[in-house]
C-alpha cells in the first residue's frame, strides 16, 4: 500500500514504465516506447524533437527519484499480488535485492499474524487509499511495526497499488524510539545493517562499503539513512556520536563526514 503524495504517486508511475519495458524485452519486442531513456535513444540514434526529448529527460529525473526516496517504497499489482518494482531502501528494509521482490507474493512483506491487514487492504480498495500502523516481515521472519501509507492509480488500463513505509519502529507492536530513552533502539536491526554500522566510523564511503559489502551502493546507503533515523541521528558523525554513545560502537573514529 503507499502515501497518495503527487511526487511518489509520479515516480511510481515512472517505475510501471520500466515494469512494462522489462515485460516487452522478456517477450522479444525491442520497440522504444513513448517516453523511454534518453540514454537509451541516443544509443539508438534516433532524432527527436524536443518534446520527447523533455519527456524522456523527465523519465530520468523520475526515475532517480524513486531509486533515491528516503522512504521504502514498493508498486505492487494487486490483481496479480505481486511485487512489480521497489526502491533501494525498501530492499534494505526488508532483506531482499531487488530480483527476489519482483518474485515474491505481496504477503511475504506482510506479518500474517496481523489481521490489521485485511481491513487496510480491504479499505483501500474500497476508497482508494489508506494510512495506518501495520506489522510487517523481513526475509529473515522478524516482524516490526510501521506507519503503511497506500494508494491506487492506473496504468495502460491496470490497477497498481504504491506503498510507503514511515516511521519504522522497533519491534512489532512497539513504540518509536524515544531519544532520552536508555534501549537500544537497533535492537532490531539486521546483521546486514549492523556490518554498515560497524564501518561507519571509518573513512570508507557507500562505494567503498558496497564493494566491501557485497551490496549496491544504493542499499548501502538506504542502510546507512535508515540506521540514522533508528538512532535519531540526522548526519554519519551524529549517528557515530550516538551509536558510540549507547555502546554500540567501540571506537568513533575520525568523526569526518
Amino acid at each position: 500500500m503507499c502515501s497518495g503524495d503527487g511526487a511518489k504517486d509520479s515516480v511510481a508511475m515512472t517505475s510501471l514504465d520500466t515494469h512494462h519495458r522489462r515485460a516487452r524485452d522478456a517477450a522479444g519486442d525491442t520497440r522504444t516506447p513513448e517516453g523511454a531513456t534518453a540514454r537509451g535513444r541516443r544509443h539508438s540514434g534516433e532524432s527527436r524533437p524536443s518534446s520527447t526529448s523533455r519527456t524522456a529527460d523527465r523519465f530520468e529525473v523520475d526515475r532517480e527519484a524513486f531509486l533515491r526516496l528516503v522512504d521504502p517504497v514498493l508498486v505492487t499489482e494487486p490483481s496479480a499480488g505481486a511485487v512489480v518494482d521497489a526502491n533501494p531502501a525498501a530492499c534494505a528494509l526488508f532483506g531482499f535485492s531487488i530480483d527476489e521482490l519482483l518474485t515474491i507474493e505481496c504477503g511475504e512483506v506482510r506479518d500474517l499474524n496481523d489481521g490489521r491487514w485485511l481491513a487496510a487492504v480491504a479499505r483501500r480498495d474500497r476508497t482508494g487509499a489508506f494510512r495506518g500502523e501495520l506489522s510487517c516481515r523481513r526475509s529473515d521472519g522478524s516482524t516490526f511495526s510501521a506507519e503503511v501509507a497506500s494508494s491506487l492509480f492506473e496504468v495502460a488500463g491496470h490497477t497498481y497499488a504504491v506503498i510507503s513505509f514511515h516511521a519504522v519502529l522497533a519491534a512489532a507492536g512497539g513504540h518509536l524510539f524515544d531519544r532520552t530513552a536508555g534501549s537500544d533502539p537497533l535492537g532490531n536491526a539486521s546483521p546486514a545493517d549492523l556490518a554498515i554500522l560497524d564501518l561507519l566510523p571509518t573513512p570508507l564511503s557507500f562505494l567503498d562499503m558496497a564493494e566491501l559489502v557485497g551490496e549496491s551502493p544504493e542499499i548501502v546507503r538506504a542502510r546507512a539513512i535508515a540506521l540514522y533515523r533508528q538512532l535519531g541521528a540526522s548526519s554519519r558523525v551524529e549517528a557515530i556520536t550516538r551509536a558510540h554513545s549507547l555502546g554500540l560502537l567501540d571506537s568513533i573514529g575520525p568523526l569526518d563526514d
